[in-house]
């Protein structure tokens, strides 16, 4: 179960499993546990679910398999400029997401992640 939620959120990225593997300094071990039926360690899992911001449970499978990135242009534009968000583009909201990656990359240096 596990490991198809972190599957489909590699792809929903774009980006492959291995790739995200490495960049949180994990082991191609873990991997390989993953795709045989085992879940992560807590600390493991709540690294992934901050990578791919979402919750635990979502990549437990105890939320339901809703593609979070489904409507997340809307879901964005709604939480950051509420009801008045016709004006906005594209562009502006891949600038914000921008932005937020740099700010997840400076809080993972500060706390020492990877």
């Amino acid at each position: 179960m596990f490991y198809e939620t972190f599957k489909d959120l590699c792809k929903v990225k774009n980006i492959k499993p291995t790739h995200v593997v490495q960049e949180l300094g994990l082991s191609s071990a873990n991997m390989s546990n993953w795709k045989s039926g085992r879940n992560p360690k807590t600390d493991i899992l709540n690294r992934i679910a901050d990578y791919f911001d979402v919750s635990v449970d979502y990549l437990l499978g105890n939320e339901p398999k809703e593609n979070p990135a489904a409507n997340s242009d809307e879901a964005l534009r709604f939480a950051l400029y509420g009801s008045d968000s016709q004006d906005i583009t594209k562009e502006m909201l891949d600038e914000i997401r921008e932005i937020a990656a740099i700010k997840r990359e400076m809080n993972r240096r500060k706390n020492g992640t990877k």
